[in-house]
């Protein structure tokens, strides 16, 4: 299982490099060169968001694996590392989405606050935008209900919210990312949503055994 564990990280830490490199071979291109204006902080954008999507996805896995005694340390060696993972998802986003305003700020010389405004009806990046948007709202309730999970039982529903929001951010970076169209952020999104798939049915498999007894 330690293997395993050590092989799964590896892997998962690797896809980002390789699809920045994929579309920016000199991953220091941007700031060693003159660029245009923001160009150098929407790049790091990408870079924290990238991350973000993979700490999301092994997070979810993680937590669907709680049950199972076989694979519950595929993931994480203790439960501890699934809220400190979950801290740095957060802060990846932050930065991701700050990063990212602050891009737009510079690039258009003025502050872009209506990038906080979701919208369906401004064309299709800016509904995407609003998908990732919508995503991260969709996290942070997740992450809030965590530490009420135990006192309030609704709350437990509210943290399962963190799965869909995954699934936005799969949407959201596919969608308008422009490096999700090379062959390591294809590679990575099939085998997300294949390992997604075999763990959802896994879990349903338990439940259903379970109810049986």
């Amino acid at each position: 299982m330690y293997w395993g564990r050590i092989g799964i990280w590896a892997v998962a830490l690797t896809w980002p490099v390789l699809a920045l490199w994929e579309t920016t071979p000199n991953l220091l291109f941007h700031f060693q060169n003159p660029v245009l204006p923001g160009q150098s902080l929407y790049f790091l954008s990408k870079v924290c968001g990238l991350y973000a999507l993979i700490l999301i996805w092994l997070q979810a896995i993680a937590g669907m694996l709680t049950r199972d005694v076989n694979y519950r340390h595929l993931i994480f060696p203790s439960a501890i590392w699934h809220p400190r993972v979950g801290i740095c998802a957060i802060s990846l986003i932050a930065g991701h989405v700050a990063l990212f305003v602050a891009a737009a700020s510079a690039r258009n010389q003025h502050f872009a606050w209506k990038l906080f405004l979701p919208s369906v009806f401004e064309g299709y990046y800016k509904l995407m935008l609003s998908v990732g948007l919508i995503g991260l709202f969709c996290l942070l309730v997740g992450v809030l209900a965590a530490g009420f999970r135990k006192r309030v039982r609704v709350w437990r529903w509210g943290h399962r919210l963190a799965a869909l929001a995954l699934v936005l951010g799969l949407a959201h970076s596919f969608a308008i990312g422009s490096e999700t169209r090379g062959y390591a952020m294809i590679s990575f999104y099939l085998v997300a949503i294949g390992s997604l798939v075999l763990v959802i049915k896994n879990v349903i498999a338990q439940k259903t055994s379970a109810g049986r007894h």
